[in-house]
């Protein structure tokens, strides 16, 4: 058992796109409802909740009936203008069933790097979680992001995320069941249980390619475990699609890799 997620109080998840879309670029509304559901009941055990969900490039690509992730530049935009509205009417009402509030964020690293921004963005945030109790649910502004000024993807704007609001676990959920030793895609994969130094990343040789949903993958995800590093946050990679399973790892269940910090030796 982990005693990490037993302790945690304030949280951000990360929602990767295929933990929502299907192989049609199509909502999941199944594994979305699901996660709602996990969602609401941890927040009434007394958790605060942040959610960053991708898929809005995703539903953008979806609604517009395409096939494959765009390459030029202002159709991504344009799909993740498409996507994003239809990404948090469904989450809204998902959520207004249980009588949950909950409220868009989009944000690009300007926020990050503008002091007064950032203190206005947690500020924000802190409303929302103990006057209003609402969810914040955040994702990067990829219409207006440019190559100069964004994050890439969401694995990272939730570890800076993290380490801002000083949150007490990042929980990414992925289409797989952590970090291995080797591409699972390709057999012989261990799934590594923890990693607690910069040297134990090196038991981690997966292909940094994605399934072509999302901009996401294993390097983005050590990334923001390296980031989180400098403020001694735990975060947990695992497969989203398990039942319960933010449930499961707060109470302690050994799911996915952890990532946890310790003095390098």
């Amino acid at each position: 058992m982990r005693s990490i997620g037993k302790k945690a109080k304030k949280i951000v998840i990360k929602v990767g796109t295929a933990t929502l879309l299907d192989d049609r670029f199509k909502l999941d509304i199944g594994k979305m409802n699901s996660l709602v559901e996990d969602v609401v009941r941890i927040k009434r055990q007394g958790t605060k909740v942040v959610l960053v969900s991708s898929g809005a490039v995703g539903m953008g690509v979806g609604r517009a009936n395409k096939r494959s992730r765009p390459k030029e530049k202002h159709l991504i935009k344009a799909a993740a203008s498409i996507g994003q509205s239809s990404l948090m009417y469904n989450y809204e009402s998902l959520f207004r069933k249980h009588g949950q509030l909950v409220g868009q964020i989009l944000l690009t690293p300007d926020e990050f790097r503008h002091r007064g921004k950032l203190n206005t963005l947690i500020a924000t945030i802190r409303t929302m979680l103990y006057k209003l109790d609402a969810i914040p649910i955040i994702n990067e502004n990829d219409v207006v992001a440019f190559e100069e000024n964004t994050f890439g993807n969401n694995d990272i704007l939730s570890a800076y995320l993290t380490s801002a609001l000083e949150a007490d676990l990042l929980i990414m959920l992925s289409d797989v069941g952590g970090i291995y030793t080797t591409d699972p895609r390709k057999g012989n994969a261990e799934l590594i249980n923890e990693i607690t130094s910069i040297k134990g990343m090196a038991a981690c040789r997966l292909d940094p390619s994605t399934n072509g949903k999302g901009v996401g993958g294993v390097v983005t995800k050590l990334h923001a475990a390296k980031h989180l590093r400098s403020s001694n946050i735990p975060m947990i990679v695992v497969n989203g699609g398990q039942p319960n399973v933010l449930s499961r790892v707060l109470k302690g269940e050994e799911l996915g890799t952890l990532f946890r910090w310790k003095s390098e030796p």
